[in-house]
């Protein structure tokens, strides 16, 4: 059978901010900025320019943030967006800076972001920094002022761990059971310090090693599942 193609984007999908935005000459010339973010036909199509060439990596920096704020803004200009942005520690600085960017410039977009307390040192798997247009973070800020410039602005909310009686209730829901054995939520929670994740792991490695089986609806421990 035959078959038809898509038909191309209305103008009328588009707000009057987007529809501004691809009349201006500059921000158009700046898009292969850009490129490194998208698929890779679309980022062959937008070569580098004479425009694009002549900026210092401080300056790729800059502006590619600013574009990429104006182009949030114009879409949000009528349908406002949350953006939620979890293990956000383990975020580069410069991607960091473009959050910042975001929050700061555009109010129809709400950001949450999840992360754990700030680490003393850095992870050897944690991802370097690498610069929006794929070269050296060059005008990138550092990862406390980048941060910084974000808390001034955010409401923290610190997510405490779960108190002994509700860690106790999850690891009866997820053993399906009505009665833990003496000393298995203790030994748990001296593991998970109250983090649910942690006690959920805890209980797999039991299991899965055997010290920890249900039986009849009865938690059953063996060797040190229930000790230290």
């Amino acid at each position: 059978g035959s078959t038809s193609a898509a038909p191309p984007p209305s103008f009328k999908q588009l707000t009057e901010a987007e529809i501004a935005l691809l009349a201006d000459a500059d921000a158009c010339a700046l898009l292969p900025l850009l490129s490194p973010l998208l698929p890779f036909p679309a980022a062959k199509a937008l070569p580098e320019n004479d425009r694009t060439r002549a900026l210092d990596p401080a300056a790729r920096f800059e502006a590619s943030h600013a574009l990429l704020a104006r182009l949030f803004a114009a879409r949000l200009q009528k349908v406002p967006l949350c953006l939620l942005l979890d293990d956000a520690h383990t975020l580069s600085s410069d991607a960091l800076a473009l959050v910042s960017r975001l929050a700061h410039g555009v109010p129809q977009l709400l950001v949450i972001m999840a992360q754990r307390p700030k680490r003393a040192t850095a992870s050897p798997s944690s991802p370097k920094p690498t610069a929006v247009d794929g070269g050296s973070p060059g005008g990138a800020p550092s990862d406390d002022d980048a941060r910084g410039s974000l808390q001034a602005i955010a409401e923290v909310l610190a997510v405490r761990g779960l108190g002994e009686d509700d860690e106790s209730a999850l690891l009866q829901s997820l053993l399906g059971v009505a009665a833990l054995p003496a000393g298995l939520a203790a030994a748990v929670r001296a593991r998970s310090a109250g983090n649910p994740y942690f006690a959920k792991e805890v209980l797999h490695s039991l299991t899965f090693s055997g010290q920890l089986t249900v039986e009849d609806g009865a938690c059953v421990v063996t060797g040190g599942g229930g000790g230290d």
